[in-house]
C-alpha cells in the first residue's frame, strides 16, 4: 500500500473518433502511449478513462468505448512499454521503473424529473443510459467494486443534478465533484445565462454544499486534452493494487472516509479554448444537420 495520485474524471482526447483525433493533433498516434507518457510527466498513478455515449449504452468495440480502445492499442505499444490487463476494467502500463494504471469509468446519462443528468461511475462503462437515478445509485452504492460521484452537480446546463436532486440522493453518492478543472470562467460571469454554468462559482457552490452535508468532495481534471491528465486530482494513501477488486475497494473506502487530499488547479485558458471551441462548433453543425466527415 502506498500513496497514489488519482484523476477520477478524465477523457483523454475530446473524442476517440477519427475526426476528433485529427482535429486535436492526435491522428496516427498511439493514444495509450500518449496518455501513459502524460501521466508519467504529471506524476499521476491512476487515471480513470471516462466513456460516454448518446446511445442507450456504450457499445463495445466502438470509439465510444474508450477503455476497449486503449486495450486494443496496448498491443501496439513500443517495446519499452509493458502493458498488463489486471482485470476487466483495469490496465497497467509499465515503462522503466514507473507503472501507470488505467481504470475504466463512465459518465452515465440518467433520467431524473424529466431531464437527463450525468453521474460518474468508476469501475465500469457497462451501465445503461436512461435508467432512473434511484436504480443506478442503489445498484452502485452497495457494490465494493464501483464508485459513484455526483458529476458537476450545480452546472444545470451541463446535465448537473442540481440542489434538489442532491438533497434526495446525497446518501447514495460516495463523493461530490467539488472541483472540476474545466469550469474555468471567471466568477463575475456567473449571472449570465448558459455561460454562468461553466464558471468557477459552480465549483465553489459544489464544495460548499458538500462541506455543509459533511460529504467528501473530489478534485478532477475532466480533461479533454491528453496533456492535462491530473491537472486536478486527489492524493490517496492505503491503496492496494493486488487486483482490480482491491484497488476499487480500497479507493472507495478511502473516499467515503475522506482519507485523501484534493489538488485543485485550472488549465491555461488557451488550452481550454482549443478544445471547447472545436467541440461547440461540431455540436452546432450536428444540431443544424450539417454533415461532416466525422466517422464512427
Amino acid at each position: 500500500m502506498t500513496k497514489m495520485n488519482v484523476d477520477l474524471h478524465y477523457h483523454g482526447p475530446a473524442s476517440f473518433h477519427p475526426i476528433w483525433l485529427y482535429r486535436q493533433g492526435y491522428a496516427g498516434k498511439n493514444i495509450l502511449k500518449e496518455i501513459t507518457d502524460s501521466c508519467m510527466k504529471n506524476d499521476i498513478d491512476i487515471c480513470t478513462i471516462v466513456s460516454r455515449s448518446s446511445s442507450k449504452k456504450v457499445e463495445r468495440g466502438t470509439a465510444d468505448d474508450r477503455f476497449w480502445y486503449l486495450l486494443k492499442e496496448s498491443r501496439q505499444l513500443p517495446e519499452e512499454y509493458l502493458p498488463i490487463q489486471i482485470g476487466d476494467n483495469l490496465l497497467s502500463v509499465r515503462r522503466g521503473e514507473k507503472t501507470i494504471y488505467i481504470l475504466n469509468a463512465q459518465s452515465v446519462f440518467v433520467e431524473h424529473n424529466g431531464r437527463m443528468v450525468e453521474s460518474i461511475i468508476v469501475g465500469t462503462n457497462r451501465q445503461n443510459n436512461g435508467q432512473g437515478m434511484k436504480e443506478l445509485l442503489r445498484d452502485t452504492w452497495f457494490r465494493d467494486n464501483l464508485i459513484n460521484i455526483a458529476e458537476h452537480p450545480f452546472s444545470i446546463d451541463h446535465c448537473g443534478l442540481g440542489y434538489m436532486g442532491l438533497e434526495k440522493f446525497i446518501d447514495y453518492y460516495d463523493a461530490i465533484e467539488g472541483h472540476n478543472s474545466q469550469f474555468i470562467l471567471p466568477r463575475f460571469l456567473g449571472k449570465i445565462r448558459k455561460i454562468g454554468d461553466y464558471t468557477r462559482a459552480v465549483n465553489e457552490r459544489a464544495r460548499a454544499y458538500a462541506e455543509s452535508r459533511n460529504k467528501p468532495w473530489v478534485a478532477t481534471s475532466d480533461g479533454h486534452i491528453i496533456e492535462e491528465v491530473g491537472i486536478s486530482h486527489i492524493e490517496v494513501e492505503g491503496i492496494s493494487i493486488l487486483s482490480e477488486e482491491s484497488l476499487l475497494r480500497d479507493m472507495k473506502i478511502a473516499i467515503r472516509e475522506n482519507r485523501f487530499t484534493n489538488i485543485c488547479r485550472y488549465p491555461k485558458i488557451t488550452n481550454w479554448l482549443s478544445w471547447t471551441l472545436k467541440f461547440e462548433l461540431q455540436e452546432t453543425l450536428d444540431r443544424c444537420g450539417i454533415k461532416t466527415n466525422k466517422s464512427r
